[in-house]
């Protein structure tokens, strides 16, 4: 049996980036051993870019042209290529109006005939969870939580999406992004009452990470007024455990 010819680019993981611990040994391996390493993101720690021996291009401000044009032709240069992505490529990979989804960007690979596969990571998600020892699912009932980025729609849009999710009674993440959280609070409450549960993790997985775990009235008094920062991710809902 021929053996299949290697993977001209690697989609990789790199997970919330700030400690390359979250980093599997395939993802590992293939930053560490490409020639050119392309990441749009801000959030790349230096324990990641240690691992990083050839050249590196980062920063927030690429778009899907110029991405595209620099894989194409460290391809055809015979190099390799470690594409990186935060957290997961798998879930919220992309930036509207920036730079394309995993799925986008592999339909573009497959059209140019370009071999690649496609490296998994540690969702900022699944690392909170697993620092509180919460599941994906509310056991008792097997209702899966509801994944959400209510930043990335306009705000009318993203009540309405957020109601219709809390209306089903699901434990929801809601990845956030610059945006008042007056919002999320007034859907919470509304379902799940003042008593129900809201986890705020900020930068999870870097030094400076925090960490609230509140009901939905005890935060919207501490939080009044504030808006949520960056690379914050929300838990709201029947979160048990």
């Amino acid at each position: 049996m021929r053996a299949e010819p290697a993977p001209q680019v690697h989609i990789v993981g790199i997970g919330p980036g700030g400690d390359e611990r979250y980093l599997t040994d395939a993802a590992r391996r293939a930053v560490s051993e490409a020639d050119v390493v392309i990441f749009p993101g801000t959030q790349m720690g230096d324990p990641i870019r240690a691992l990083v021996r050839g050249e590196l291009r980062w920063g927030c401000w690429f778009e899907d042209a110029e991405i595209r044009e620099w894989v194409r032709a460290a391809v055809e240069a015979g190099q390799r290529v470690a594409w990186l992505y935060a957290g997961d490529p798998t879930l919220y990979a992309g930036e509207p109006g920036r730079f394309g989804s995993l799925s986008a960007n592999g339909a573009w690979l497959r059209e140019q005939g370009i071999r690649f596969e496609v490296h998994p990571g540690v969702s900022s998600l699944q690392a909170l969870l697993a620092k509180l020892g919460l599941e994906h699912a509310r056991v008792e009932s097997g209702c899966p939580m509801a994944v959400y980025a209510p930043g990335r729609d306009a705000a009318p849009l993203a009540r309405r999406r957020m109601d219709t999710l809390a209306a089903l009674g699901m434990p929801m993440a809601l990845f956030l992004a610059d945006q008042s959280i007056a919002d999320v609070l007034e859907v919470g409450t509304r379902h799940f009452g003042l008593e129900g549960r809201i986890v705020v993790g900020h930068r999870i997985g870097w030094p400076d990470e925090w960490i609230i775990d509140s009901t939905l009235g005890e935060f919207a008094r501490r939080a009044e007024g504030t808006e949520v920062p960056r690379h914050t991710l929300l838990l709201v809902g029947p979160w048990h455990g």
